[in-house]
């Protein structure tokens, strides 16, 4: 039995063995046809199934269901035989599974299979899966009708916890001041925040599907990251934190724009894609370019002062040898004027 809900960035799939739901739905149908030894084989089949099972009448009236379903709702099987079918269901839901049961001893549909919502003795609310289907006489005319209800109350809020929790995400990225960029596994942009467009200066649309590289890389760098990003692909889902690395990317005018971008590597669907948190740099680098000026000239006159005298010198002597001169005979000489 297979369930399926969707999911950012994919499918979520659920499934479960029903071989013995299967085993059971084909006893109670065949136990009409064969001798009373057999009927009760199948019978017990039917009892001590771990599902839920309930029989229903042309009239929509529980007549027998097992201990597991008895146990599942918090009854006596015996206080559950005589009621409505649909009196399990949360009363808003009602009218819609009622209509399921009579379309199917209708002849309308072979089998029905849904989600409902069953209210336990205690008043506690379970999600239940429900899939039924008809015994019929050797005419072919619908005798009783038979359910296996399955308690998926913990896949279901499995489900939401994960939806919510993917939607939680989405809204972080669509908010977030830095760029996200998601590429797939054949270098395209697969993913495109408004920060992004407000970056590199191309819409959601205009960038979804372009190769990245092309996009965003400057010319004489785009080698490099494409050797880079081969080797992400082949090496698969990155396991350690988001590897910080510091670039220049273009935006869409060709202006150059220093960046740093947390990047990794994560496995979907058997298949290596990357994500990119990228910020910009700009006003980092304006800042560090005018804390190296202030630290190595004078604020008066903007002239270069000793720490910058010394960096000067060292960087020319290191690479001088013992006897004062370079590899290629050059000297250093230093003149000093008061």
């Amino acid at each position: 039995d297979l369930t399926s809900e969707p999911a950012i960035g994919g499918i979520v799939a659920t499934l479960r063995d029903v071989t013995d739901r299967r085993l059971a739905d084909d006893a109670l149908r065949l136990g009409a046809e064969v001798n009373l030894g057999e009927a009760e084989k199948f019978r017990r089949i039917f009892d001590e199934s771990p599902v839920g099972k309930v029989t229903v009448n042309a009239s929509l009236i529980i007549t027998d269901v097992n201990q597991s379903l008895a146990t599942y709702l918090g009854y006596d099987a015996s206080a559950l035989v005589g009621l409505p079918v649909t009196s399990l269901i949360e009363p808003d839901e009602q009218a819609d599974h009622r209509l399921k049961w009579i379309a199917l001893f209708a002849g309308e549909v072979e089998r029905f299979g849904c989600e409902a919502a069953l209210v336990r003795s205690d008043g506690d609310v379970v999600i239940a899966r429900i899939n039924a289907s008809v015994i019929e006489d050797q005419a072919g005319t619908p005798q009783h009708g038979i359910a296996a209800i399955e308690d998926i109350t913990e896949i279901v809020h499995a489900y939401e916890a994960r939806a919510e929790s993917d939607l939680i995400l989405r809204q972080t990225i669509e908010v977030a001041t830095d760029a996200f960029v998601g590429i797939d596994e054949t270098g395209r942009v697969a993913d495109w925040n408004p920060a992004a467009g407000h970056l590199f200066g191309w819409s959601h649309d205009e960038a979804v599907g372009q190769p990245a590289i092309d996009l965003l890389v400057p010319e004489e760098d785009k080698s490099m990251y494409r050797s880079g990003f081969s080797q992400l692909v082949r090496r698969g889902n990155y396991q350690g934190p988001a590897a910080a690395i510091e670039a220049t990317m273009l935006d869409r005018a060709g202006r150059r724009i220093p960046v740093e971008i947390s990047l990794a590597s994560v496995v979907q669907h058997g298949k290596t894609h990357l994500k990119a948190f990228i910020r910009d740099n700009t006003g980092r680098k304006n800042l560090e370019a005018q804390l190296i000026r202030q630290a190595l000239h004078d604020p008066l006159t903007g002239l270069p002062n000793r720490a910058l005298l010394r960096d000067r010198l060292h960087r020319a002597v290191s690479g001088l040898a013992e006897d004062t001169r370079g590899e290629d005979g050059s000297m250093v000489a230093v003149l000093f004027v008061d």
